[in-house]
């Protein structure tokens, strides 16, 4: 017999490997477009830094480093999960880039876009849900 309890966890990791899965795919779309003169790896799942690292092909430096969002355009970032993705990408010494896919998934930040940009991070808008 399932107790109550256990049904709601199973629901939520079924819930948040769906999550993951639509997530992933615009990594993916990262990891192939930097693949092309670059070595670009992502963290994991579980991992506690960057979505995406990528390193000059010469020189094994990091160049780049990305934190991906893939939200619909009704959900948004909350601004303890967006100080979460400006923290993990300032500790890098790259460029640092934010991916959304609506700037309405901004609106709840104060300043939008803003939010990031005044720390060096760039903003990239994608207009789809991958």
């Amino acid at each position: 017999m399932t107790n109550f309890s256990t049904a709601i966890e199973g629901e939520q990791k079924g819930r948040g490997m769906k999550n993951w899965i639509i997530g992933m795919r615009r990594v993916n779309k990262i990891l192939n477009e930097e693949r092309n003169g670059h070595r670009a790896f992502s963290t994991g799942m579980y991992s506690e830094t960057v979505d995406v690292i990528v390193l000059d092909a010469d020189e094994d430096k990091i160049i780049r480093v990305y934190e991906s969002t893939n939200y619909s355009k009704t959900s948004y970032v909350s601004e303890k999960t967006a100080t979460r993705y400006r923290d993990n990408l300032s500790k890098f010494d790259a460029e640092k880039i934010f991916v959304c896919s609506f700037e309405e998934n901004l609106r709840q930040l104060p300043e939008g876009k803003v939010f990031f940009e005044q720390h060096g991070i760039e903003v990239r808008i994608l207009g789809y849900q991958d």
